[in-house]
């Protein structure tokens, strides 16, 4: 929650205009009043607009599905580059997977028996495997959205199949972060923060050429260098993702996914269009059509548990299985939280299940299971493969204080969403979870309990609401509407800056959407049906 600075008391006393004016001008924290923190008076940056610009003045209607938007990020040429020089060496050099064009996955399929090595690994682990007679040893690592036995000293390196491990957001450390201007209806943010972002999205997109890459930006991540932009907010929030969309030609499944999870009563952050243009130098250039994502901090936090004080994590590698804590695993985004409150939970879901009541009341006073479970629900019903249950990573921890620092479930990054079958890198969960192993205590303890059991079977049908065919056919009908236009056509995406393979081919990705939500209704009509 956003604290204002305690302010310097007005005597009342017979004081002049003068005085009054001088006892500001000493004030050491006086940033409402646009000072620096060290007594300096500072001038806020042209255009800059109380209403738009600084924390406290939330206006959550960016994220209202209405209108696709135009936001522009210039960024000097030097920055620009050093941004992409600093990528060749997290990844290796651009398009050495593809040949760059618009499509999605870089052709040619990487050897099969690298792939089988990590099967029933997570990104990290280590593998072994033959390859052509010669056994490589390595670690699993996400390539163009495939888990493959990577060896060591990175896939660019001697007899590698791609690109060093994906960077940022728990893949060593996160690309270079450089100055940016935003523009966006008609309002200007300087000196912003951007960087790249993602895993899968960000590696596929670079390694078969693509320009459509994803991006971070941090509002106020330079406000020490330039005090003038102190507390810099985009319309009250932070910080931004700009999804790119990868493996989703309509470039809609982060903004339909957000719309069913928050109809479903799961915290998740919201999510629209834009129009995203970059200017490095040559003037603005058209990216294409992005997901503009809410971060899930400071607004999120107090929208959702009515404080943003509270640990935030974003756990990523083996301890995100929760078969044992790794504190490594947990650190506190938001302050210096020491992740305690994780290993409590941790201790309380491996405890002793022979007393089940017990177990559950020891659970509970640790995380949100109930919330779990509403996601689970939603998630395995949606079919999202790429988290919890495959996948160590796109979820995030929060310890709220207004519920005694009980552990929340908060889902991230749904490019994956509404992707069933073999669409995905791995299959999704059933709906029965059977499935489910050991290795993954946090779904398969709770499924083995009868009460949890039951509720989880209660939160499927309340998603089943959320995820209406009738609601999600219509937000389907919208977003073709909003984003075609965006997509393909005289004012789309440009080859070479796209997931789009045709005008047809998009439309043929929006009815796939259509026949997904039948196909899941269908689906769980029969898992419920068959109790």
């Amino acid at each position: 929650m956003d604290r204002s600075p305690d302010r310097l008391p007005i005597l009342f006393a017979a004081r002049s205009i003068a005085a009054v004016l001088a006892a500001t001008w000493m004030c050491g924290a006086c940033a409402d009043a646009g000072l620096g923190g060290a007594g300096t008076p500072v001038s806020r940056p042209a255009g800059w607009d109380p209403a738009t610009h600084e924390k406290g003045t939330v206006d959550a209607s960016i994220f209202e599905v209405a209108e696709v938007r135009r936001l522009d990020l210039e960024i000097a040429a030097a920055d620009w580059q050093a941004m992409l020089d600093d990528l060749a060496t997290l990844l290796g050099p651009a398009g050495q997977g593809g040949s760059g064009g618009g499509g999605a996955a870089p052709p040619g399929p990487p050897p099969e028996e690298l792939i089988v090595a990590c099967e029933s690994l997570n990104p990290g682990q280590a593998c072994a495997a033959t390859l052509d007679g010669t056994p490589i040893s390595g670690s699993c690592t996400d390539i163009g959205g495939t888990l493959l036995c990577a060896p060591e000293g990175g896939p660019g390196g001697p007899g590698g199949p791609g690109g060093p491990a994906p960077p940022g957001d728990g893949f060593g450390r996160d690309p270079l972060r450089v100055e940016a201007t935003v523009r966006y209806q008609g309002g200007v943010w300087t000196h912003v923060g951007v960087r790249f972002k993602g895993n899968s999205t960000l590696s596929m997109a670079w390694q078969s050429g693509n320009e459509k890459l994803p991006f971070r930006i941090s509002l106020d991540a330079y406000e020490d260098s330039y005090p003038e932009i102190e507390d810099q907010r985009f319309y009250g929030f932070k910080k931004l993702a700009l999804n790119n969309g990868g493996r989703d030609q309509t470039a809609s499944r982060d903004v339909l996914a957000a719309r069913v999870f928050r109809a479903a009563a799961v915290p998740t952050p919201r999510a629209n269009w834009v129009r995203l243009y970059l200017d490095h130098g040559e003037g603005a250039v058209y990216l294409g059509l992005y997901a503009l994502v809410e971060d899930p901090e400071g607004p999120f936090l107090d929208e959702q548990f009515g404080d943003d004080e509270g640990t935030l994590y974003k756990p990523e590698g083996e301890g995100a299985r929760f078969a044992a804590f790794d504190a490594s695993t947990f650190v506190d985004k938001n302050g210096d939280g020491d992740g305690s409150d994780v290993e409590r939970m941790v201790s309380a879901l491996h405890a002793d299940r022979s007393d089940a009541a017990a177990w559950r009341a020891g659970l509970e006073a640790t995380f949100d299971v109930d919330g779990f479970l509403r996601w689970l629900a939603a998630n395995t019903l949606v079919q999202d493969w790429d988290t919890y249950g495959n996948m160590t990573h796109n979820f995030y921890l929060y310890g709220a204080p207004d519920d005694d620092d009980r552990l929340h479930w908060i889902p991230w990054d749904h490019n994956e969403a509404f992707v069933g079958g073999s669409g995905g890198v791995r299959p999704p969960l059933s709906l029965s979870l059977d499935e489910v192993g050991d290795d993954w205590p946090l779904i398969r303890f709770l499924m083995d309990d009868d009460e949890y059991a039951t509720s989880y079977r209660a939160a499927l049908a309340a998603a089943a609401e959320a995820f209406s065919v009738a609601s999600f056919e219509a937000a389907v009908d919208q977003a073709e509407a909003l984003a075609t236009p965006a997509l393909v056509g005289p004012d789309g995406e440009r080859a070479g800056s796209t997931f789009v393979s045709t005008a047809d081919g998009l439309a043929q990705a929006f009815d796939e959407l259509r026949a997904h939500v039948r196909a899941r209704h269908e689906a769980l009509a029969s898992e419920l049906g068959a109790e």
